[in-house]
């Protein structure tokens, strides 16, 4: 069962961190992503089973850090567009609460 997870969970690890790279780069990256999980499946069938549990929980923290990477970049993307809007409509006169410029 843990080998299978661990494949697993590094498949979706792929998955979640190929959503922001372009066509081109997806195309280069899709056999390493396929190989590895199957890899890791593999070398975890001869291993002892704290080694899959480790690439299992080892992914699933991989997972959530790059959602919490990518939303606070999304987050900062969102602030940055409102400062320019409102410096363009007001320059030199920002009292918009939260920003500091």
């Amino acid at each position: 069962m843990d080998h299978a997870a661990a494949g697993l969970i590094y498949y979706l690890q792929f998955k979640v961190s190929m959503s922001n790279v372009t066509e081109e780069q997806k195309k280069q990256m899709k056999f390493m992503g396929l190989l590895s999980p199957v890899m890791i499946v593999m070398f975890s069938l001869n291993a002892p089973s704290a080694l899959p549990l480790y690439w299992t929980v080892g992914g699933m923290f991989l997972i959530i850090q790059t959602l919490l990477a990518r939303r606070s970049m999304r987050k900062k993307k969102i602030q940055s567009g409102l400062r320019t809007k409102f410096n363009i409509l007001m320059p030199g006169k920002c009292s918009f609460p939260g920003f500091l410029i």
